[in-house]
Protein backbone atom coordinates (compact mmCIF):
# COMPACT_ATOMS: atom_id res chain seq x y z
CA UNK A 1 0.00 0.00 0.00
CA UNK A 2 1.25 3.37 -0.82
CA UNK A 3 1.69 6.15 1.51
CA UNK A 4 1.04 9.56 -0.24
CA UNK A 5 2.64 12.71 0.74
CA UNK A 6 1.08 15.28 2.84
CA UNK A 7 -2.43 15.82 1.96
CA UNK A 8 -4.20 19.58 1.14
CA UNK A 9 -7.27 20.05 3.23
CA UNK A 10 -10.06 21.59 1.81
CA UNK A 11 -13.66 22.42 2.82
CA UNK A 12 -15.80 19.61 2.70
CA UNK A 13 -18.49 20.50 -0.27
CA UNK A 14 -19.47 16.98 -1.41
CA UNK A 15 -22.96 17.18 -2.92
CA UNK A 16 -22.37 20.38 -4.23
CA UNK A 17 -22.88 19.99 -8.26
CA UNK A 18 -20.92 22.55 -10.60
CA UNK A 19 -24.23 23.96 -11.38
CA UNK A 20 -25.21 25.01 -7.68
CA UNK A 21 -21.57 26.13 -6.92
CA UNK A 22 -21.72 28.39 -10.10
CA UNK A 23 -25.19 29.64 -8.57
CA UNK A 24 -23.43 30.75 -4.59
CA UNK A 25 -21.03 32.61 -6.52
CA UNK A 26 -23.14 34.25 -8.72
CA UNK A 27 -24.15 33.14 -11.92
CA UNK A 28 -21.88 35.90 -14.20
CA UNK A 29 -18.88 34.99 -12.12
CA UNK A 30 -16.20 32.73 -12.05
CA UNK A 31 -16.58 30.79 -8.56
CA UNK A 32 -13.99 31.74 -5.79
CA UNK A 33 -11.19 29.87 -5.51
CA UNK A 34 -12.31 27.42 -2.21
CA UNK A 35 -15.31 26.23 -4.25
CA UNK A 36 -12.77 25.14 -7.58
CA UNK A 37 -10.49 23.07 -5.22
CA UNK A 38 -13.93 22.06 -3.14
CA UNK A 39 -15.70 20.62 -7.04
CA UNK A 40 -12.56 19.21 -7.87
CA UNK A 41 -12.29 17.24 -4.40
CA UNK A 42 -15.35 15.98 -4.93
CA UNK A 43 -14.84 14.90 -8.60
CA UNK A 44 -11.55 13.12 -7.96
CA UNK A 45 -13.50 11.28 -5.07
CA UNK A 46 -16.02 10.32 -6.99
CA UNK A 47 -12.66 8.30 -9.44
CA UNK A 48 -11.21 7.21 -6.41
CA UNK A 49 -8.26 9.76 -6.56
CA UNK A 50 -7.48 11.03 -3.29
CA UNK A 51 -6.04 14.69 -2.27
CA UNK A 52 -2.03 14.74 -2.80
CA UNK A 53 0.80 17.28 -2.20
CA UNK A 54 4.45 17.46 -3.59
CA UNK A 55 6.98 20.07 -1.59
CA UNK A 56 8.57 22.63 -3.69
CA UNK A 57 11.26 21.44 -5.95
CA UNK A 58 11.52 24.53 -6.25
CA UNK A 59 7.27 24.76 -6.79
CA UNK A 60 4.75 23.12 -5.05
CA UNK A 61 2.03 20.95 -7.33
CA UNK A 62 -1.07 20.21 -5.46
CA UNK A 63 -3.07 16.71 -7.45
CA UNK A 64 -5.37 13.95 -6.62
CA UNK A 65 -3.80 10.05 -7.03
CA UNK A 66 -4.39 6.56 -6.71
CA UNK A 67 -1.80 4.38 -6.12
CA UNK A 68 -2.32 0.60 -5.88
CA UNK A 69 -0.32 -1.40 -7.29
CA UNK A 70 3.39 -0.64 -6.19
CA UNK A 71 5.89 -1.74 -9.53
CA UNK A 72 3.22 -0.95 -12.20
CA UNK A 73 2.92 1.54 -14.80
CA UNK A 74 1.88 5.06 -13.58
CA UNK A 75 -0.48 7.44 -15.97
CA UNK A 76 0.38 11.38 -14.79
CA UNK A 77 -2.38 13.66 -15.92
CA UNK A 78 -0.84 17.80 -16.64
CA UNK A 79 -3.61 20.36 -16.30
CA UNK A 80 -4.25 23.08 -18.42
CA UNK A 81 -3.52 26.61 -17.57
CA UNK A 82 -6.66 26.81 -15.66
CA UNK A 83 -8.00 30.41 -14.87
CA UNK A 84 -4.96 32.27 -15.54
CA UNK A 85 -6.39 35.48 -16.99
CA UNK A 86 -9.70 37.16 -15.79
CA UNK A 87 -9.17 39.02 -18.94
CA UNK A 88 -7.16 39.80 -21.90
CA UNK A 89 -5.33 42.44 -20.01
CA UNK A 90 -6.20 41.20 -16.35
CA UNK A 91 -4.31 38.35 -14.86
CA UNK A 92 -6.13 36.11 -12.42
CA UNK A 93 -5.19 36.02 -8.94
CA UNK A 94 -5.41 32.44 -8.84
CA UNK A 95 -4.95 29.81 -11.70
CA UNK A 96 -7.25 27.33 -9.97
CA UNK A 97 -9.48 25.96 -13.08
CA UNK A 98 -13.26 25.91 -13.54
CA UNK A 99 -13.15 23.50 -15.71
CA UNK A 100 -10.64 20.94 -15.34
CA UNK A 101 -10.41 18.73 -18.23
CA UNK A 102 -7.44 16.92 -17.60
CA UNK A 103 -8.81 16.08 -14.37
CA UNK A 104 -11.55 14.60 -16.20
CA UNK A 105 -9.60 12.57 -18.19
CA UNK A 106 -8.09 11.27 -15.47
CA UNK A 107 -11.22 9.89 -14.02
CA UNK A 108 -11.78 8.38 -17.00
CA UNK A 109 -8.67 6.04 -16.28
CA UNK A 110 -9.28 2.87 -14.58
CA UNK A 111 -5.43 2.01 -13.97
CA UNK A 112 -4.62 1.49 -10.36
CA UNK A 113 -1.41 4.07 -10.83
CA UNK A 114 -3.06 7.46 -11.82
CA UNK A 115 -2.00 10.78 -10.62
CA UNK A 116 -3.19 14.17 -11.84
CA UNK A 117 -1.21 17.14 -10.78
CA UNK A 118 -2.38 20.80 -11.32
CA UNK A 119 0.36 23.68 -12.49
CA UNK A 120 1.87 25.80 -10.24
CA UNK A 121 -0.43 27.90 -8.17
CA UNK A 122 -3.61 25.96 -8.88
CA UNK A 123 -5.07 24.04 -5.96
CA UNK A 124 -3.71 26.36 -3.91
CA UNK A 125 -4.78 29.77 -1.52
CA UNK A 126 -1.23 31.13 -2.32
CA UNK A 127 2.77 31.04 -2.06
CA UNK A 128 3.35 30.61 -6.01
CA UNK A 129 4.45 33.47 -7.74
CA UNK A 130 1.67 34.84 -10.48
CA UNK A 131 4.57 34.27 -13.49
CA UNK A 132 4.63 30.95 -12.98
CA UNK A 133 0.85 30.60 -14.78
CA UNK A 134 1.47 34.14 -16.65
CA UNK A 135 4.78 34.30 -18.92
CA UNK A 136 6.59 31.96 -17.00
CA UNK A 137 4.10 28.88 -17.40
CA UNK A 138 6.45 26.89 -19.30
CA UNK A 139 10.06 27.84 -17.44
CA UNK A 140 13.03 25.85 -16.43
CA UNK A 141 11.50 26.15 -13.23
CA UNK A 142 8.29 24.70 -13.34
CA UNK A 143 9.95 21.70 -15.98
CA UNK A 144 11.84 20.87 -12.46
CA UNK A 145 9.14 20.92 -10.57
CA UNK A 146 7.27 18.07 -12.10
CA UNK A 147 10.45 16.30 -13.12
CA UNK A 148 10.87 15.96 -9.07
CA UNK A 149 7.74 15.28 -8.76
CA UNK A 150 7.89 12.10 -10.99
CA UNK A 151 10.52 11.43 -9.44
CA UNK A 152 9.36 10.91 -6.20
CA UNK A 153 6.02 9.06 -7.20
CA UNK A 154 8.23 6.87 -8.88
CA UNK A 155 10.68 5.81 -5.97
CA UNK A 156 7.64 5.17 -4.02
CA UNK A 157 6.08 3.30 -6.58
CA UNK A 158 8.82 1.45 -8.37
CA UNK A 159 7.26 2.50 -11.35
CA UNK A 160 7.87 -0.18 -14.52
CA UNK A 161 7.06 2.89 -16.99
CA UNK A 162 5.45 6.62 -17.61
CA UNK A 163 2.69 7.79 -19.48
CA UNK A 164 2.18 11.33 -19.15
CA UNK A 165 -0.82 12.88 -20.63
CA UNK A 166 -1.30 16.84 -20.82
CA UNK A 167 -4.30 18.91 -22.04
CA UNK A 168 -3.71 22.45 -23.69
CA UNK A 169 -0.87 24.19 -21.84
CA UNK A 170 -0.26 21.03 -19.76
CA UNK A 171 0.40 19.26 -23.26
CA UNK A 172 3.19 21.98 -23.46
CA UNK A 173 4.45 21.00 -19.92
CA UNK A 174 3.92 16.83 -20.66
CA UNK A 175 6.25 16.99 -23.61
CA UNK A 176 8.83 19.51 -22.14
CA UNK A 177 9.24 16.75 -19.13
CA UNK A 178 9.50 13.95 -21.77
CA UNK A 179 11.98 15.63 -23.91
CA UNK A 180 13.85 16.04 -20.38
CA UNK A 181 13.88 12.19 -19.32
CA UNK A 182 14.68 11.07 -22.66
CA UNK A 183 18.10 13.15 -22.31
CA UNK A 184 18.67 11.69 -19.09
CA UNK A 185 18.53 7.86 -20.18
CA UNK A 186 14.38 7.26 -19.62
CA UNK A 187 13.31 5.04 -22.01
CA UNK A 188 10.44 3.69 -20.27
CA UNK A 189 8.11 6.88 -20.85
CA UNK A 190 5.39 7.81 -23.49
CA UNK A 191 3.32 11.14 -24.33
CA UNK A 192 0.24 11.97 -25.04
CA UNK A 193 -1.58 15.49 -25.62
CA UNK A 194 -5.13 16.77 -25.69
CA UNK A 195 -5.46 20.11 -27.19
CA UNK A 196 -1.92 20.27 -26.47
CA UNK A 197 0.24 23.46 -27.11
CA UNK A 198 3.51 21.75 -28.72
CA UNK A 199 4.47 24.87 -30.67
CA UNK A 200 4.37 27.82 -28.15
CA UNK A 201 6.03 30.22 -30.42
CA UNK A 202 3.44 29.30 -33.28
CA UNK A 203 0.87 29.53 -30.75
CA UNK A 204 1.19 33.39 -30.17
CA UNK A 205 1.88 33.89 -33.33
CA UNK A 206 -1.07 32.80 -34.78
CA UNK A 207 -3.46 34.18 -31.97
CA UNK A 208 -1.40 37.23 -31.59
CA UNK A 209 -0.61 37.18 -28.34
CA UNK A 210 2.44 38.20 -26.08
CA UNK A 211 5.45 36.08 -26.31
CA UNK A 212 6.25 33.94 -23.60
CA UNK A 213 9.98 35.01 -23.58
CA UNK A 214 10.41 33.24 -20.20
CA UNK A 215 9.20 30.01 -20.97
CA UNK A 216 10.69 26.98 -23.04
CA UNK A 217 8.92 25.99 -26.51
CA UNK A 218 8.50 22.25 -26.80
CA UNK A 219 8.68 22.18 -30.26
CA UNK A 220 12.73 23.01 -29.79
CA UNK A 221 12.83 19.60 -28.54
CA UNK A 222 11.77 17.97 -31.46
CA UNK A 223 14.46 16.25 -32.19
CA UNK A 224 14.48 14.34 -28.34
CA UNK A 225 10.65 14.23 -28.70
CA UNK A 226 10.92 12.26 -32.21
CA UNK A 227 11.93 9.11 -30.63
CA UNK A 228 9.11 9.12 -27.73
CA UNK A 229 6.28 6.93 -28.66
CA UNK A 230 3.21 9.98 -28.42
CA UNK A 231 -0.51 10.60 -29.30
CA UNK A 232 -2.21 13.93 -30.15
CA UNK A 233 -5.67 14.81 -29.77
CA UNK A 234 -6.74 18.11 -31.61
CA UNK A 235 -10.08 19.49 -31.90
CA UNK A 236 -11.49 20.18 -35.74
CA UNK A 237 -13.31 23.38 -33.62
CA UNK A 238 -10.73 24.35 -31.20
CA UNK A 239 -9.97 27.84 -31.49
CA UNK A 240 -8.07 28.36 -28.43
CA UNK A 241 -4.87 25.84 -29.29
CA UNK A 242 -5.85 25.29 -32.73
CA UNK A 243 -4.78 22.83 -35.24
CA UNK A 244 -2.15 24.88 -37.08
CA UNK A 245 -0.12 24.72 -33.81
CA UNK A 246 0.63 20.76 -33.72
CA UNK A 247 1.35 21.07 -37.94
CA UNK A 248 3.95 23.61 -36.61
CA UNK A 249 5.29 20.96 -34.22
CA UNK A 250 5.01 17.76 -36.45
CA UNK A 251 6.83 20.03 -38.65
CA UNK A 252 9.88 20.15 -36.43
CA UNK A 253 9.87 16.70 -36.08
CA UNK A 254 13.26 15.26 -37.77
CA UNK A 255 10.70 11.34 -38.00
CA UNK A 256 7.39 11.00 -37.24
CA UNK A 257 7.37 7.09 -36.90
CA UNK A 258 6.32 7.24 -33.43
CA UNK A 259 3.80 9.96 -33.50
CA UNK A 260 -0.22 9.71 -34.13
CA UNK A 261 -2.08 12.36 -34.41
CA UNK A 262 -6.31 11.93 -33.38
CA UNK A 263 -8.72 14.30 -35.25
CA UNK A 264 -11.52 14.61 -33.05
CA UNK A 265 -14.79 16.61 -33.51
CA UNK A 266 -14.13 18.88 -30.64
CA UNK A 267 -13.84 22.72 -29.34
CA UNK A 268 -11.04 23.00 -26.46
CA UNK A 269 -12.73 21.76 -23.80
CA UNK A 270 -14.09 18.86 -25.42
CA UNK A 271 -16.01 16.53 -25.72
CA UNK A 272 -13.13 14.36 -25.28
CA UNK A 273 -14.73 11.43 -23.42
CA UNK A 274 -15.19 9.22 -25.91
CA UNK A 275 -11.63 9.60 -27.86
CA UNK A 276 -10.19 9.17 -24.37
CA UNK A 277 -11.44 5.78 -23.63
CA UNK A 278 -10.84 4.66 -27.07
CA UNK A 279 -7.10 5.59 -26.46
CA UNK A 280 -6.55 4.26 -23.37
CA UNK A 281 -6.83 0.58 -25.13
CA UNK A 282 -4.37 2.06 -27.48
CA UNK A 283 -0.78 2.85 -25.87
CA UNK A 284 1.72 5.24 -27.93
CA UNK A 285 3.76 3.16 -29.96
CA UNK A 286 6.45 3.84 -32.08
CA UNK A 287 5.73 1.00 -35.00
CA UNK A 288 6.53 2.42 -38.27
CA UNK A 289 2.56 2.17 -39.46
CA UNK A 290 1.52 4.36 -36.77
CA UNK A 291 3.90 6.83 -38.61
CA UNK A 292 1.74 10.21 -39.41
CA UNK A 293 -1.43 8.26 -38.94
CA UNK A 294 -4.64 10.18 -38.35
CA UNK A 295 -7.53 8.34 -36.91
CA UNK A 296 -10.72 9.69 -36.79
CA UNK A 297 -12.71 9.04 -33.82
CA UNK A 298 -15.96 11.51 -34.49
CA UNK A 299 -18.86 9.53 -33.11
CA UNK A 300 -20.48 9.36 -36.49
CA UNK A 301 -17.90 7.99 -38.20
CA UNK A 302 -18.22 5.08 -35.90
Amino acid sequence: MYRFPATTRVPSWRGLGCGLLLALAGCSSVPPVELRIAAAVDRAAAAGLAPLALPASPLPLQGFGRLGCPGGDLSVYIEGDGYAWVSVSLPSTNPTPVNPVALTLAALDPGCNVVYLGRPGQYRSGGVDARYWLGARFSADVVDSYVAALATLAAQGKTARLHLTGFSGGGAVAALVAARLAREGTAAVTLRTVAGNLDTDAWVKQLRLTPLAASLNPADEAATLARVPQQHLAGSRDRQVPARVLEAYLARLPSRECVQVVAVEAGHAGPWDDAWRSLLQQPPTCAPRAAGAVADTRPDSR
